[in-house]
């Protein structure tokens, strides 16, 4: 059994999703850039083209999660719309290195959106994750905030941020 067998089972046959959880939907669109990634001939930067779309696809999605309230604006010609915007003040945090390959995407989404910085990397010989350095916003006690981690294997280095994240202030 090759690992593409081995993953495709996997995803078939995985557990389901705890309630608190929201999966993306796993749409065509979504198999379509996860098989431009993870085809053998991709190059490093189509790699990044589609991943990076990916990451959009994700952000957005939670985005979608986030409570907002109503704001009007007025428009060149006058007019009042009725629009929306976030309710509560929003910040990301990225896990160095893979997580500030999402950043850029955030960015394409929402400017003002402040990006925080947590080093963690595995110890050697325990294998633990170790905290060596964090960078959050000011503000990040009145934040709902995103983690960026893409690159989830035990779930480590995510369970130390959030620990590093809810620690009182």
């Amino acid at each position: 059994m090759n690992n593409s067998q081995v993953m495709e089972i996997f995803t078939e046959n995985s557990h389901p999703v705890p309630n608190n959880v929201t999966e993306l939907p796993q749409t065509n669109r979504l198999k379509y850039l996860h098989a431009k990634m993870r085809d053998k001939v991709a190059s490093k930067s189509q790699f990044i083209f589609y991943a990076d779309q990916v990451f959009r696809l994700l952000i957005e999605k939670s985005l979608e999660l986030v409570p907002f309230k109503d704001m009007n604006v007025t428009t060149p010609v006058g007019e009042t719309y009725k629009g929306k915007q976030f309710a509560e003040q929003l910040c990301a945090v990225s896990i160095v290195r893979a997580g500030e390959s999402m950043e850029n995407e955030l960015r394409h989404i929402d400017l003002k959106i402040p990006i925080g910085k947590i080093l963690i990397q595995r110890d050697t010989l325990t294998k633990l994750p170790t905290l060596y350095y964090s960078k959050l916003p000011d503000n990040i006690s009145q934040c709902r905030v995103l983690v960026f981690e893409p690159m989830l294997a035990t779930g480590g280095s995510a369970i130390c941020a959030i620990q590093v994240l809810i620690k009182p202030i």
